[in-house]
């Protein structure tokens, strides 16, 4: 079995549920895969991506160790984030 220190993942969207979702089943089915070898996952999402729907599910944010993304979250989304065990890092 393969083991990966760090998976650095990006997500067409993060929908109202705090579910990061894909339009490609394949794309997703590696994901899933990357975030169950990965010690530590790290998903780079900018703001624009918070809100938004997407076909196939991968993952939930409560699956993600760090998040980076852009200042342009809106008030709400950043209250839910507090509410998750992940580390935000704005740029």
């Amino acid at each position: 079995s393969l083991r990966v220190d760090k998976a650095f993942l990006a997500t067409n969207a993060v929908n109202a549920d705090g579910e990061l979702c894909t339009p490609d089943m394949e794309q997703a089915q590696v994901k899933k895969t990357l975030i169950d070898m990965a010690s530590s996952v790290v998903l780079i999402c900018d703001s624009s991506k918070f809100g938004a729907e997407s076909f196939a599910k991968f993952a939930t944010l409560s699956e993600v160790d760090t998040l980076v993304t852009d200042d342009g979250l809106d008030t709400e989304t950043r209250s839910k984030l507090e509410s998750v065990p992940v580390e935000v890092i704005v740029c």
